[in-house]
């Protein structure tokens, strides 16, 4: 069976990897000890859920002062004056 798979997801896979040279190489099994190892490895539990949360999660703020002279700097290139800056 020569049928093309076409499906959404395959489709969108292969548009992101026309724009890279890619070669795929099939090894046999008999070359490619580890893959065949591991896929003869039967597991206890079939469904194992997905942790999705970290124990030492947190969120960091991050802020970014500009430089002192960024005000002076745009009103050099640019003649305009900063809204907070008096005359």
């Amino acid at each position: 069976m020569n049928k093309p798979i076409v499906s959404g997801r395959i489709i969108s896979w292969l548009l992101l990897l026309q724009e890279y040279n890619v070669t795929i190489m099939d090894k046999p099994s008999k070359a490619n000890v580890v893959v065949d190892f591991l896929s003869c490895i039967l597991s206890e539990k079939e469904d194992v859920p997905v942790q999705d949360y970290f124990l030492d999660e947190q969120l960091f703020a991050i802020s970014i002062h500009s430089p002192w002279f960024v005000d002076i700097a745009n009103y050099l290139a640019t003649g305009n004056l900063p809204p907070h800056f008096s005359s």
